[in-house]
């Protein structure tokens, strides 16, 4: 289980527009759409649990069409051969074991196996990736990716060989303008959150959240912003979603109240409610909270809410607090007011949690990287002057990788030393 705060579609999207925190994990307002399916051929170029889940009375599912045949079409490049440095800076990175991982930049889809220090690329020929592409890889062998274009249908591509094949769907919302990154609860149950044309305005953001059952070949929309029934509110600027399983999920994001932006289903994204948080911080000024989506691990979770604002009279403060669940997320807790020290005091737009006790998180503005090894009741500053770490993926509580600026960091004791291996 693993968990990437900022992936590069919030990274980007923020770019556009003034929004104090950066988001990945994982919406466009438009009517009723449906996703057909089709494949994608020839040769690529170089080298958080699940049931099943009702649909919506109202989504509208679609079967693969075009010219899908369902089946994967090989491509010329596999892990094997014409490994490479990395040519790119890394946008996404995510490691699967010591060995094996995959790595997203600007143009290209790689794989390493063999900890990072070479890169075969298994992009599908004549597919070029979108500035705002993102990516959920779930193994050594499934991984999707977003890939959105300006004025195109958004575009799932699909492999379950490990890049060998790829099968590609289209989310054909037509006010959509990119994806977040998906979240799968298994190789087959999905769901993700599309991002309205011309992203949020005003301190509002219009989403729509889409289903599917088979893998990704086809997309059915379950919820959205337009829908009043829906409960899930237009205002905020959203930062993604996750589930626990088939039925009950969070979406999370921020608006410029002194209260969390946190919604919960329980019945498959179809319907949202807000879900308020005990024992936060008591400001003496105004504070702003910014949450993103929960990692589970079985009935435990935790719930990262960042803190920006003044605590103290003329103080601006950043922090970071993991509310923590033991009952599937139908109540979060935080040893904050009993315990300062769960405030974490850095300004962070990365963080990655590993397991239930374990996460990193860097400061932006300083470079120094904090651990917490006790679910987030303290933090420790643990490596200094790391510099513009944009990415973090730990297979364990000892190894792990760091995306700098034009480099690739590894690290095999928790994060207190790095070497640069590219």
């Amino acid at each position: 289980m693993y968990m990437q705060k900022n992936l590069n579609l919030r990274k980007y999207v923020d770019s556009m527009w003034p929004a104090r925190f950066i988001v990945a994990l994982i919406i466009g307002s438009c009517l009723l759409a449906a996703c057909g399916s089709d494949g994608v051929s020839a040769a690529a170029s170089t080298p958080s649990a699940a049931n099943a889940s009702q649909t919506a009375a109202s989504s509208t599912p679609t079967s693969p069409s075009g010219n899908s045949s369902g089946k994967a079409i090989p491509t010329n490049n596999e892990p094997s051969g014409n490994a490479q440095k990395l040519q790119e800076q890394l946008k996404a990175l995510r490691m699967v074991d010591q060995q094996h991982g995959w790595g997203l930049t600007a143009t290209s889809i790689l794989k390493t196996t063999d900890g990072g220090v070479h890169w075969y690329n298994v992009t599908p020929p004549n597919v070029r990736l979108g500035e705002q592409s993102t990516g959920t890889f779930m193994n050594n062998q499934y991984a999707w990716v977003v890939n959105s274009q300006p004025n195109s249908p958004i575009t799932v591509l699909r492999t379950s060989d490990g890049g060998k094949s790829w099968q590609s769907s289209k989310i054909n919302d037509p006010d959509s303008w990119a994806g977040d990154m998906p979240h799968f609860l298994n190789t087959h149950e999905g769901f993700i959150e599309i991002i309205a044309q011309g992203g949020p305005g005003a301190g509002s953001e219009s989403v729509d959240i889409f289903h599917t059952s088979d893998g990704g070949q086809s997309w059915s929309k379950v919820s959205g912003t337009d829908q009043q029934s829906s409960g899930l509110p237009r205002g905020g600027i959203k930062s993604g979603i996750s589930f626990k399983d088939s039925l009950n999920g969070w979406a999370t994001g921020e608006e410029p109240t002194n209260y969390p932006w946190l919604y919960a289903t329980h019945d498959g994204g179809k319907t949202w409610k807000l879900q308020s948080l005990p024992d936060l911080p008591n400001p003496s000024g105004g504070v702003a909270f910014h949450t993103t989506p929960p990692v589970f691990f079985g009935a435990q979770g935790l719930l990262p809410v960042y803190v920006t604002g003044e605590l103290t009279a003329n103080t601006t403060f950043h922090g970071l607090l993991l509310y923590k669940t033991i009952d599937g997320g139908k109540t979060w807790a935080t040893t904050y007011l009993a315990n300062h020290a769960a405030l974490g005091t850095f300004d962070s737009d990365n963080l990655y949690i590993v397991d239930i006790q374990h996460a990193w998180a860097s400061d932006r503005n300083t470079g120094t990287l904090y651990a917490t090894s006790d679910g987030g009741r303290s933090w420790q500053a643990i490596a200094q002057h790391m510099g513009n770490i944009q990415e973090f993926s730990f297979v364990d509580t000892t190894h792990g990788w760091a995306v700098g600026d034009k480099s690739l960091l590894r690290t095999s004791d928790g994060g207190h030393t790095w070497q640069r291996i590219s």
